[in-house]
């Protein structure tokens, strides 16, 4: 019982030192509780309530919102070949965070132009971006883009349009009259139109045919459009003549190849050419081997050595009502010196339905170095067949050659 005593009387004196001991060490200090920085007490609150207030919000950024102000596109109108014209289209950023607005890509390198390089919009900001359009394409309908990329995840792509008409003052709705098949006994048409594209009034001062020889089988006529029918035709164009082509029965029998050239006058003079292609056929048609091109009626002798000389083969076939009666004879040659041909005796075929004449063509051996495979400054050469046909009177043979 003593010993149990002894033991808590020396607890107790132990405590009451420790006490004393930690009150010397630390009397001089104030007493303060601090709470951590994510904890706050309102004014007039306790340290129980900001403990027990909710977090305040995250930080939000915004978005940004491209938006094009005014139209998107833009059409130039009637513009001259390498001329150019610019536009400016306008970005404004609608949202609430920075715009980024990137480099932009051009459909067409020679044709589309900018300074713009790259920007960054505040919110309610605005840039400009300028364009110039230059007409250096063959097509008269131009129609090239300009593409920016962006922030803006709704309009990561913004595409301005770039809309224009190329042409001269005044200028032909077709580039080529290809006119197919013509009968040679029923001839044929067809027709265009020239239209001018400035305020002054239109005129068609002259029309002439490259090739003369078939130029008396051309007949043409010139009427004016009437606004309404203008428009419809070409929405750029002030006025419009159409132009109405007649080739009478006779043409010869062939490929057709002839060149309209027409000068017109639409405030100054404009010079339109509008190439003519075809094929004339008839009751007489020339066939021959894998050296002939029926289409082109072209007879390929190659390429020769001098004082060789060359020959070839074709037949002329004759049908149709007239047929008993068809003769052939030999007109010019060219070259006249070296080139020629020789019609053999008809043979009836398919009953007496159709005739055909031999035809033998020859190169002189005498012929000396020459170029006629028709290409750039040279000339093929050519055999004109003549026919008492009614129609068809005359059948053009080509001659392709070299002599080396």
């Amino acid at each position: 019982m003593r010993l149990l005593l002894v033991v808590i009387f020396a607890l107790v004196l132990g405590g009451s030192l420790g006490i004393v001991q930690t009150w010397r060490e630390f009397s001089g200090f104030e007493e303060r509780m601090e709470l951590p920085g994510s904890v706050a007490a309102d004014d007039g609150g306790t340290i129980a309530d900001a403990m027990t207030a909710s977090p305040p919000p995250t930080n939000t950024t915004g978005s940004p919102r491209a938006e094009v102000v005014g139209p998107s596109s833009h059409d130039f109108g009637v513009m001259e070949r390498d001329t150019s014209r610019s536009h400016s289209f306008v970005i404004r950023n609608r949202g609430d965070a920075d715009l980024r607005v990137g480099k932009p890509e051009a459909s067409c390198g020679i044709c589309v132009e900018t300074t713009f390089e790259e920007a960054t919009l505040k919110p309610g900001e605005e840039v400009t971006i300028p364009v110039t359009l230059t007409a250096r394409k063959p097509e008269p309908a131009l129609n090239e883009s300009l593409e920016l990329r962006t922030s803006d995840t709704a309009h990561d792509v913004i595409r301005f349009d770039l809309i224009a008409y190329v042409s001269e003052a005044a200028g032909a709705s077709v580039s080529e009259l290809a006119l197919g098949t013509v009968s040679t006994d029923t001839g044929g048409a067809t027709s265009f139109r020239v239209y001018g594209f400035v305020d002054e009034p239109l005129e068609i001062v002259n029309f002439k045919l490259s090739d003369r020889d078939n130029q008396d089988y051309f007949e043409w006529e010139v009427s004016e459009l009437t606004p309404e029918a203008v428009k419809a035709g070409q929405a750029h164009a002030h006025f419009a003549k159409e132009i109405k082509i007649a080739i009478k029965p006779g043409m010869p029998v062939g490929p057709l190849e002839q060149n309209i050239t027409i000068i017109a006058r639409a405030g100054k003079l404009v010079t339109i050419n509008v190439p003519v292609t075809g094929r004339v056929t008839g009751d007489l048609s020339l066939l021959g081997g894998s050296k002939f091109s029926t289409e082109m009626s072209l007879l390929s002798l190659g390429r020769i050595l001098v004082g060789e000389g060359a020959a070839a083969k074709l037949h002329m076939m004759v049908k149709g009502e007239h047929r008993d009666e068809v003769q052939l004879t030999i007109g010019t040659c060219d070259p006249a010196d070296y080139l020629s041909a020789t019609v053999g005796e008809r043979k009836a075929i398919q009953d007496g339905k159709t005739y055909l004449f031999p035809i033998t063509v020859e190169l002189d051996k005498r012929a000396p170095a020459m170029n006629r495979l028709g290409g750039v400054g040279s000339a093929v050469g050519r055999i004109v067949i003549h026919t008492t046909h009614p129609t068809a009177k005359e059948v053009i043979l080509f001659v392709r050659f070299a002599v080396e």
